[in-house]
């Protein structure tokens, strides 16, 4: 199999708040959800599922039925280990995420060989896999499944609050579709994950950067091919993902020479702030940079979002917007002193625009 140069995230050490010495069953690090209210059990100790099989034909069963599980009210085990059973489906792995001192799952591999004893070992495991098997054995094209695969997997960079979930799901799904050249019918919205299985993933997902690694290196082995396919789109799409301010900081603020607008009186917090983003930024292999905030846990990758990077961030976007017009489409909510930094930052733009056009005038 192909070596991803991600692969090294998956030896990462992982920032816990007790020294856990890692085991396939532990105690979870305790963080507030995001989607929804429900908290894991502190100190729980819960397992979840992967099916694996060496039947091509039960392989691709396996990946038609873990993607239409997530139409269902999946419970938080069920819901995780359907996820696992589509990646493993997709690029089978020796080694499975560690979950210990993150949260408290630990994974065992089901082998089945037919439908039959796929059903069979499904009743076996009613402690997890609780939905009834008939309610998501309808008709689904390959081609969509792969689609809310790529939905699916943009979970491991999307902060998704339950309010805008089924908006940012269906313009998600109508993206992968035009990247295919195909349209989107009304209808195909259906078979995107419920928000109740998309609560279950996008807990996961906050609280376990080693889940998202495994996520992230899958995917990247699995985008290898030449050819254009859902796995290469969705870690294009995923690089600088909650990143996006100080990505624009560092692409029209610090290119080249440093923008006027960082040097401005009263600003000594921003620029403190911004160096020290930077530093850390530059201690990051490159390779993982564009990952960051998913590669790495919250409490280290903070620094490129905090409050005192909002208004380099704003003179960016403002900045961005006179030099590409796609970034007026961007909103970011003003700091107080939003008009003045407009001010600055048109007279800036202005004056170097007519430097330039000078310098081009006296070469002729």
């Amino acid at each position: 199999m192909w070596q991803s140069p991600l692969s090294g995230i998956l030896s990462l050490p992982v920032r816990t708040e007790e020294p856990f010495q890692l085991s396939a069953e532990q105690k979870p690090f305790s963080r507030m959800p995001l989607l929804s209210p429900q908290q894991f059990e502190p100190y729980a100790k819960k397992r979840a599922y992967i099916f694996c099989t060496a039947n091509p034909q039960m392989k691709n069963l396996l990946f038609q039925y873990a993607i239409r599980s997530f139409t269902q009210e999946l419970n938080e085990s069920e819901a995780i280990s359907w996820y696992m059973t589509m990646i493993n489906a997709v690029i089978p792995m020796q080694h499975y995420p560690i979950l210990g001192s993150e949260i408290c799952y630990s994974f065992s591999r089901l082998f089945v060989s037919s439908l039959d004893d796929l059903m069979e070992t499904m009743a076996n495991h009613m402690d997890v896999f609780q939905q009834h098997f008939h309610l998501f054995l309808t008709e689904q094209s390959h081609c969509i499944s792969k689609i809310v695969m790529g939905v699916l997997c943009m979970f491991i960079g999307k902060e998704v609050a339950r309010e805008t979930y089924v908006s940012w799901s269906t313009k998600l799904m109508g993206r992968f579709m035009n990247r295919f050249r195909l349209t989107m019918k009304a209808s195909d919205a259906a078979y995107l994950p419920s928000v109740v299985s998309a609560t279950h993933l996008n807990n996961l997902f906050r609280l376990s950067c080693t889940m998202r690694r495994y996520v992230l290196v899958a995917m990247d082995v699995a985008s290898t091919p030449p050819r254009q396919n859902i796995f290469s789109i969705a870690i294009t799409w995923l690089k600088m993902s909650r990143l996006s301010q100080f990505h624009l900081i560092l692409k029209y603020l610090c290119t080249d020479e440093v923008h006027p607008v960082l040097r401005l009186p009263g600003w000594d917090i921003e620029r403190i702030a911004l160096q020290s983003s930077i530093s850390k930024w530059l201690h990051i292999p490159k390779a993982y940079r564009p990952y960051a905030r998913i590669i790495y846990a919250d409490e280290e990758t903070g620094i490129f979002c905090s409050h005192a990077l909002r208004r380099p961030a704003y003179a960016a976007l403002l900045v961005g917007r006179m030099r590409n017009p796609k970034l007026n489409a961007c909103f970011m909510a003003p700091p107080r002193d939003a008009e003045a930094v407009e001010q600055f930052v048109l007279f800036v733009e202005k004056n170097e625009r007519f430097e330039g056009k000078r310098k081009e005038t006296s070469k002729e």
